[in-house]
Parts: structure tokens; sequence; C-alpha cells
């Protein structure tokens, strides 16, 4: 695994594991400082306790007693935490040179899980930083925001950039609804939390208190709101390829002819490699049915004989054993679709506002809430926002016949950043209704 630039990773497996052995605030805060540090590859970190102490401002005392919790913590025999000169001896039966006993190596998981939890370098923070975000969970050891706050990356949710709303969300009210040009327009606000049950069970708390810890990071510039229409919709890339695969298969003479490049000397016998450790493979597979391809920590050296040093990565290697489940369903499966929300699908359709706490900048273009409330105005209806400003109340409308909701979707501050596209079709049906002389607006009566 290569490191990318100004982020580090954490598997969503390692998160479990600090749940399930209710980690406390001091320990998740030691655990990501150790994470930050590591490699190119992501495993061994060389960070020592002064620069642990120092990123968390807390004692000799206090960081020992975290990380020998660390490397207790294990499921199913896979370890968290090892220190550099208990896994080399792990590995190679011998005990490592003085030079080499330095720092820790992270355990890796093997699980279900496909993706990894990538969160920003601020984070952490560098030495002589005025603020250093991890402290605040040390202050008063909010040990529920911290797994909170490792629970919200978790279950993050690349298609809306945020939470998964179906864990945790903000709900909007429907006030009134109006057909402005046969297009629906809705007025409401945002409401309360939505909770699900998946993340009471985890962090044992009840739905006040999650609330609580849920508000408390948000004002506290861990967590914003991306106010997003999400619904049954089809993206406008999926709606193109299948109106261009339906034409296909109408005449298929439209085929458009590729021309294939001649492979080159190397790449041949890449692929001739390749093909035989793929026969290899699949007749060791029929005398064991269960065998796969897994992944195990190794010492990797390098390449460049002269170089003496050596890092610790990922290796592949043929296996019998099942992979191993995480937790329980609670981990793992998702809710179901709140039941405040009409909609039955998670489509993203559009942006409408975005809520930040000013610690993180967002391309406020992709927004359409103004361009929403220039329609109502100009058909004649009272505006949301107040003195050109929004709060909670909110225009939106519905592209086409299908159902949107209006969801807070919580975005992580800290996590890797991905800005959402407008929709194609919610941008045109704007651009539509604009090109008109004339507003015929019909009040909807939905009760």
């Amino acid at each position: 695994m290569t490191k990318v630039k100004n982020v580090f990773f954490i598997q969503r497996a390692a998160i479990d594991v600090l749940l399930m052995h209710q980690a406390t605030a001091l320990e998740i805060c030691t655990y990501l400082v150790i994470s930050k540090y590591t490699d190119r590859h992501g495993f061994y970190s060389g960070v020592g306790h002064k620069t642990i102490k120092e990123r968390l401002g807390v004692g000799q005392t206090k960081i020992d007693q975290a990380v020998k919790r660390l490397r207790n913590m294990e499921h199913a025999e896979q370890r968290l935490l090892y220190s550099c000169g208990e896994w080399m001896f792990k590995e190679t039966g011998s005990l490592p040179a003085d030079k080499h006993d330095v720092g820790w190596v992270r355990g890796w998981f093997e699980s279900e899980y496909n993706h990894q939890v990538w969160l920003m370098n601020d984070l952490v923070g560098c030495n002589g930083d005025k603020i250093s975000p991890l402290k605040y969970f040390l202050k008063f050891n909010r040990d529920n925001h911290a797994r909170l706050f490792l629970l919200m990356h978790k279950y993050f949710n690349r298609k809306h950039a945020g939470v998964n709303y179906k864990f945790a969300s903000i709900t909007t009210q429907i006030d009134t609804t109006f057909k402005i040009n046969g297009v629906v327009f809705r007025k409401g606000s945002m409401s309360g939390y939505h909770v699900g049950d998946q993340l009471l069970n985890v962090l044992d708390l009840s739905e006040r208190e999650t609330i609580a810890v849920s508000t408390d990071l948000q004002k506290s510039g861990f967590l914003n709101v991306s106010l997003s229409a999400i619904g049954d919709y089809e993206t406008s890339s999926s709606t193109a390829s299948n109106r261009h695969n339906s034409a296909i298969d109408e005449n298929p003479d439209i085929t458009p002819k590729i021309q294939k490049k001649k492979p080159t000397e190397i790449q041949k016998n890449a692929q001739s490699k390749y093909m035989s450790r793929l026969a290899a493979f699949n007749a060791m597979k029929k005398i064991h049915p269960d065998l796969r391809v897994g992944l195990n920590l190794a010492i990797k050296h390098s390449k460049d004989k002269r170089d003496k040093t050596f890092s610790i990565g990922l290796k592949k290697v043929l296996k019998t054993t099942p992979v191993i489940k995480f937790g329980s369903p609670l981990y793992d499966n998702p809710p179901c679709f709140p039941a405040q929300y009409s909609a039955t699908n998670s489509c993203f359709v559009y942006r409408l506002d975005y809520k930040s706490t000013g610690k993180k900048a967002t391309n406020e273009s992709n927004c359409l809430a103004r361009k929403v409330e220039d329609v109502v105005v100009s058909s004649g209806l009272e505006p949301a926002s107040r003195a050109g400003k929004f709060y909670k109340s909110y225009w939106w409308f519905e592209p086409d016949e299908n159902a949107i909701d209006v969801i807070g979707v919580l975005t992580p501050t800290f996590a890797s950043y991905q800005e959402l596209a407008t929709h194609s079709k919610a941008q045109a049906t704007i651009d539509k209704i604009t090109a008109f002389d004339s507003y015929n607006i019909e009040e909807v009566d939905e009760y």
C-alpha cells in the first residue's frame, strides 16, 4: 500500500477491535498518532513516546498504560499493535538489532472490509501547532466522543461524501408544497437528529446521549452538515450507459470499432507469467476448494543490495482458512431506510447547501439553495432565507417524478476530502424553469 500525501489510514477492522475492547479516548488518540507516522506501506511507525506526549499533552505514565492496552487488544488471534522488536522476533525467531528495535508495527487484519478509513494529517497535527484537535477528546475524558468519532469515519459513504445517513443524519420536515411550471417545489426546515439502532448498540448509549455527543462534535468542528437531496433517482452516467447499451442491442452495427494496439514484449511476458500463475492456482484450487489469495505482513527488503534498510508491507500468500468476520451484525449491516423518508433508494441527486464550521472549505458553487430560492421568489412565493441568509428553512425541488428527500448528511471534517458534482438533470431543470417569462403556480395538498 502506497503512502498518500497529507492523509493516513486505519483499517475498518481496527476500529471494530478498538470498540470491542471499549478503548478510551487516550488509547484511541494514541493509536491515531502512531498511525499517522507510519512509513509508505502504512504499518511500521517509528514515532517515539516524546512525539506522542507532545501531540496529546499527557505524561509518560499515561502513554505507557495506553500502549500496553493497545498491544493487548486482539480479535481471533490477530493483534492490533506490536512493538517493532516483538514483531520481528515473532516473524524471524531472532532478536533484532538495537537500531531496528524502535517504534511500532500495526497488525494487519484480513477482513471482509474492502476499503480503509482515510484521515487527514491535520487531525494529529505537527509540533508547534497552536491547535491540537486530538486534545479535545482527552479533555474531561471524552471516551464516547472519541468512539463516535471513529464510527462516523467507519460509516463514511463515498457516494454522499459523508456518513451513511441511515446510521446518523439530520432530518427535515416539509411545511408546504407547490408546483412551479409543473415541477414540485417543497419548503421545509431542518429538524432533529436521526440515530440508527446500530449506532446506539455499538456505543451502548441512549438516543438522547448519542445526539448530545454528536452535537458536541459538530459544534467543536469535527462534523459539518451537507444538506443533500437524496432519493429514487438514476444518475446521468448510468442513464446514458443504459441508453447506449439498449441502442447497441437494437442495432449492433453502431458498436464503435476500437483499434487494438500491439502489445510490447514486456507486456507479452507479463501476461504469460500471469496466465501461468493463474493456471497453477486453479489447479491447486481443484485439490483445495477453500484455497484463496490472502495477505500477510512481511519484511520487504530493498531491491538495491547496497541498501541495508528494510520495511514492513503486505505480501500475497495462499490460504485455506476463511476470512475472519469482525464483530457482530451491529458493526456491519446497514440499517433500513429511516421511516420518516419517502424515498426507498439512496442516490445522491444534488447538494442544496453546506453548513460548515469554518474548518473545512467546500465548493459552494455546487450548492443549489440560492438558485432554487431565486426561482421561488421570481414566482411570487415567500423566500426561506432571512436577509439573504439560510438558517434552518429551505426550498428544494424534485427534478422528475421520483421521490426526493433532503437530508442533513454529516461530513467528518478530517475525512479525506471529496467533492460532489451537481447532478446534470437537476441543473437542467433549474435552467428550463428560469427560461420561462411567466410562472404557473399550483399549491399541492399532500394530506
